[in-house]
């Protein structure tokens, strides 16, 4: 048996409290630089969405999601304007002609290092060179955590758990490194809206999630579905991967396995 998710999406992201990153051309012009629909159509094979940040189309989120289609034409442009040409002439008009040098800190667990250094190569025809810095976890973590990266890192997105937490805009620990008064106010929002009045709080984070990509803090990369499967002998699981921080294993004292079944499919 298998069921299918959407993963989190993964982010390249730039300091936004040091130079080149404080520019939102510079921003901008790095995700012309990445072809994105070629990253979905070759690298995962189709399987995955274009836009899957800072909410993934799915059921359960549709309240704040909005469609790639729907969104301002200067989000539409960062997924589906891949512009070499341009990015160089952005770059150089922000006063990097010849492109720049970013370190990149990014955790050795695959798939990425793969990933990091295919948006490297998109990177390098606009004169942007990434040093890349492969991290073990352990060594990651810390600096994941407390925003110690020299210029970049690449890490999930992580909305999609946990959108009202506001993990990569909300002051002072945005991922992004950058206090924007807007996302502090959207934290109040949703303090304020959560519970007394749900169509404000739905609203709010709906429009936040536009705001967010409009910042272009991050090169957002295509968000691909990932797959678990397991035997039809093990009972009462459906592809539960994890449930929350509490209590984050009590859900596997229901499973149970079907031991005959299990020695009639393997023919014992």
């Amino acid at each position: 048996k298998w069921h299918r998710r959407i993963a989190t999406q993964a982010v390249l992201i730039g300091r936004q409290d040091k130079a080149p990153f404080n520019d939102i051309n510079v921003r901008r012009a790095l995700n012309l630089a990445v072809d994105k629909q070629s990253i979905l159509k070759d690298y995962l094979k189709g399987d995955g969405e274009l836009l899957g940040y800072p909410y993934p189309p799915l059921p359960d989120w549709s309240k704040y999601y909005t469609p790639l289609n729907q969104m301002p034409a200067d989000v539409q442009e960062l997924f589906t304007g891949y512009n070499p040409d341009k990015a160089k002439k952005m770059l150089a008009d922000a006063g990097y002609p010849n492109g720049f040098k970013a370190e990149v800190v990014v955790v050795s667990t695959q798939p990425a290092p793969d990933e990091v250094s295919l948006v490297a190569a998109f990177l390098s025809k606009v004169g942007v060179t990434l040093d890349i810095k492969v991290t073990e976890p352990g060594a990651f973590a810390p600096i994941n955590t407390n925003n110690t990266f020299k210029d970049m890192i690449w890490g999930g997105g992580g909305s999609i758990w946990a959108p009202y937490e506001q993990l990569n805009t909300k002051p002072p620990t945005a991922k992004s490194v950058v206090t924007d008064p807007y996302f502090a106010q959207v934290g109040l929002d949703i303090g304020k809206y959560w519970i007394s009045d749900q169509a404000k709080y739905f609203a709010t984070l709906k429009e936040s999630g536009v705001k967010e990509l409009q910042t272009a803090y991050g090169i957002w990369m295509p968000t691909p579905y990932r797959y678990g499967m397991w035997w039809p002998w093990l009972h009462n699981y459906e592809g539960t991967g994890w449930i929350g921080w509490a209590d984050v294993y009590d859900w596997m004292a229901y499973l149970w396995i079907d031991g005959n079944l299990k020695k009639t499919m393997r023919g014992q």
